[in-house]
């Protein structure tokens, strides 16, 4: 346990998320919950943790040697509750494969207090993101309450979407930029065993720049007769106009979501479909952990031949940003200028 007099001042927000190849343990699911509430409180930090058989999802506040503490800890836990094999001429940790974590600042335009969890809430999920929304069937006892949620949830939605309509994300962005209409979706495809699918290909960010970057470059000589690549952001609404990758010559595709699980009903789409069939898909979002469903259900949705993908051609490759635009950022800062003609060949930030 950590005292205070250790413990540097310096606070910090710690956003981790993993997908263990064989998932947790189901009957060690209470006892992984436990090991949070315990060492988050021995080490002071807030926050909120998903636990769930797929794996776990969190984002902690506290100070930055709490949170290396915590995932030193964290890496320890998951050795042993996860059967991994392990290369005995090599001393890599495999938790690096599957847990990533982020490590980010305090903004100085905020209040500190307004950045830092006052509290720590871990639970028990379905899934460590919900994409897909819960059926009648597997709701259960609290199913009528959730019903009567979900109507009222479903009309803030189609009041917001109308409102959303008039100003969608990406109308004020290249001509070849693509926004989704969710007013006119098509229903949401049901697939089974959709998550055993292939999940997207992670590039770090010195990958994503570069094949982005080669492609534009491609796109500007010539050397495709239509755009080979297409950016997909699949963050809601809200968040996109926050900011978002803007690569010249490439298209992006704006789902324009209110919320995560609505991005399957936005992908079964004409203008969705159209735009992503038979491109190398660059998909991102803010640390990773939605892309990394979302690549899978793309995968299964174009696979299926349905709805609004069928006769469609499947997606040639499937790329995700790993680490997500926190990891982007922290390798490529914000957008800024050349500050003389010596800086005018590095790399970019093409986060806008």
């Amino acid at each position: 346990m950590s005292t205070t007099e250790e413990i540097p001042t310096k606070l910090m927000i710690a956003l981790y998320y993993c997908y263990p190849p064989a998932g947790l343990p189901k009957d060690q699911l209470e006892p992984h919950k436990l090991f949070h509430q315990e060492t988050c409180t021995n080490l002071n930090l807030g926050g909120r943790i998903r636990v769930s058989e797929e794996g776990i999802n969190g984002v902690l506040s506290g100070t930055e040697n709490a949170l290396r503490e915590y995932e030193a800890s964290l890496r320890k836990e998951l050795l042993q509750l996860v059967v991994v094999v392990i290369d005995n001429d090599h001393d890599d940790d495999p938790t690096t494969e599957w847990l990533d974590i982020k490590y980010c600042h305090l903004r100085n335009d905020i209040p500190t207090e307004q950045q830092l969890f006052d509290s720590l809430q871990v639970k028990i999920t379905r899934e460590v993101v919900s994409l897909i929304e819960p059926t009648p069937q597997n709701q259960g006892k609290n199913k009528g309450k959730r019903c009567r949620q979900r109507r009222k949830q479903k009309r803030k939605e189609k009041q917001m979407q109308e409102k959303l309509a008039e100003a969608s994300v990406g109308e004020d962005g290249p001509s070849n930029n693509v926004t989704v209409k969710l007013a006119a979706a098509k229903e949401v495809v049901t697939i089974e065993d959709w998550k055993n699918n292939t999940p997207a290909q992670h590039l770090f960010p010195e990958e994503w720049n570069n094949k982005l970057l080669e492609l534009a470059q491609k796109e500007e000589e010539g050397s495709f007769e239509e755009s080979e690549a297409v950016l997909l952001d699949t963050r809601n609404i809200y968040e996109t106009r926050v900011g978002h990758f803007a690569v010249p010559q490439l298209p992006t595709l704006f789902p324009n979501t209110r919320k995560f699980s609505s991005l399957p009903l936005a992908l079964n789409t004409e203008e969705a479909a159209e735009a992503l069939a038979g491109k190398q898909v660059f998909m991102y979002c803010t640390g990773g952990v939605r892309c990394e469903r979302a690549g899978t259900y793309l995968r299964a949705l174009s696979d299926s031949n349905s709805g609004a993908w069928e006769g469609k051609e499947k997606p040639k490759a499937i790329f995700q940003l790993k680490g997500g635009i926190q990891k982007y950022l922290e390798t490529y800062g914000e957008q800024v200028e050349p500050k003389s003609d010596d800086d005018a060949d590095a790399k970019p930030c093409l986060y806008r």
